[in-house]
């Protein structure tokens, strides 16, 4: 299972360590090869819509830090998503990455297809939009063909989320809700990896 991790916040904090926390237990669980990024500190601009991608079909006239991101969008068979929750939705870091996507799909509309997604969100109060940023997330999975993963009906509905109580890492580490979420949406990835790579039956 080849999985890439996005860590959408400008902060190397909550958002930072649900991330890796997330990659951790899909390592130690499900022998998981994953790679990490986080967009702190990195120069990714916003889509300035200028159809270079769909004319040129050569990629993305802007020049910054999206490069490896795209190559490990490509690598992952698995990919997650997280974003701090800002003003009830997104990050501007997590839209920004998301339009810029398109000049992938430009060249290959389904250059996602038949990946799994994961949508995670974190928010300084419980109920602070974290599920409007999940369905954020969701609705670019569902555009590029990738099927979004949730934990069930009984937990992690639509995918992970944290509570940090504005406390950073250790705001994580102690949710105990937030982190029984990413037990079930994991469990569900692991479940659908392993039906999509069953061995076909020999006639």
């Amino acid at each position: 299972m080849k999985v890439t991790g996005i860590s959408c916040s400008p902060r190397d904090a909550a958002t930072a360590r649900a991330i890796r926390l997330t990659l951790q237990r899909l390592q130690e669980k499900f022998d998981a090869n994953t790679r990490f990024h986080s967009l702190r500190g990195k120069e990714i601009r916003g889509c300035i819509h200028c159809n270079y991608c769909l004319t040129q079909g050569n990629g993305c006239s802007i020049t910054d830090d999206m490069g490896p991101i795209y190559d490990d969008l490509s690598w992952c068979e698995v990919l997650v998503l997280g974003t701090p929750v800002y003003n009830g939705t997104l990050s501007s870091q997590a839209k920004a990455l998301i339009d810029r996507t398109r000049a992938m799909v430009a060249t290959n509309k389904y250059a996602f297809k038949g990946k799994l997604g994961v949508a995670l969100a974190v928010g300084g109060d419980r109920n602070g939009g974290q599920e409007i940023a999940l369905h954020a997330i969701i609705d670019f999975f569902i555009i590029n063909h990738i099927s979004p993963i949730g934990g069930g009906a009984f937990g992690g509905n639509f995918g992970i989320t944290f509570w940090s109580k504005d406390r950073g890492a250790s705001g994580i580490d102690d949710d105990v809700e937030g982190l029984r979420s990413l037990r079930r949406v994991l469990r569900e990835v692991d479940k659908r990896y392993r039906q999509r790579h069953k061995p076909k039956e020999q006639d």
